[in-house]
């Protein structure tokens, strides 16, 4: 489900995320779950930025927006938490992997 996910998210919101955090940023979704904690679904995701300086602005808002938007088409009604990070670090070759 988290290949899915993640190839959804980077197709279908590819102009936002781009307007958001930079050409060439990519989502990655680390892991879809259930907490027994709080008896909730969780999804992890890292946010690799083309421009780290235009991301910090929206950062973290705008990804779990995103995030939560598209698992509606998922599970209609069902709430999730959504754990987020930033990876600023990711060399070129690893964005193009991920392309």
């Amino acid at each position: 489900m988290e290949i899915i996910f993640e190839k959804l998210i980077n197709s279908v919101f590819i102009s936002d995320i781009n307007l958001l955090f930079g050409e060439s940023s990519k989502i990655i979704v680390e892991e879809i779950g259930y907490s027994t904690n709080l008896k909730q679904k969780f999804v992890s995701v890292k946010l690799i930025p083309g421009n780290p300086e235009m991301s910090l602005e929206v950062y973290p808002e705008s990804l779990i927006f995103l995030v939560e938007d598209l698992w509606r088409y998922f599970e209609n009604d069902t709430k999730i938490i959504v754990r987020t990070s930033i990876d600023y670090g990711a060399p070129d070759s690893t964005l193009k992997e991920l392309g």
